[in-house]
This record gives C-alpha cells, sequence and structure tokens, in this order.
C-alpha cells in the first residue's frame, strides 16, 4: 500500500462497537474512536454541513468506515 495523497485529511467519531468503557473499580474510562481517512473534497463539504452527515454518507458505503485509498 503507498503512501496517502496530500490532499487526504481525517476524522473520527465514537468507535463502534465500544464507544465509551468505564468500570467502578478500574483507573477510570476509555473512550474508543474511529478515524476515518477523508478526501479533501469531503473535508470541504464537512465545513459546509456537518462531519456526521458527510460520516454518514460514507458509512452507507462501507459500514465499518474502512479507508479506501483508491477512491
Amino acid at each position: 500500500m503507498g503512501a496517502c495523497p496530500r490532499s487526504w485529511s481525517h476524522a473520527s467519531r465514537p468507535g463502534r462497537p465500544f464507544g465509551v468503557v468505564a468500570e467502578s473499580h478500574s483507573l477510570g474510562s476509555a473512550r474508543f474512536l474511529t478515524v476515518v481517512g477523508i478526501t479533501a473534497d469531503e473535508l470541504d463539504r464537512m465545513k459546509a454541513t456537518t462531519t456526521a452527515e458527510i460520516l454518514s454518507e460514507l458509512a452507507k458505503r462501507s459500514p465499518m468506515l474502512v479507508t479506501d485509498p483508491t477512491r
């Protein structure tokens, strides 16, 4: 796999299926995030609308939001 183009960025959202895990006897909680590679066009669209809206559109193609560097 080659390097990502310079025009790529990333976005994140609470990770699935874990989200936030807290235990009463532990040292605190852990927050799991899903980090998603996005194109410059997707970043522009996020700025014009919302990150959640664009991530929802991407999730229709890849429910686990696996980054496809060929798109």
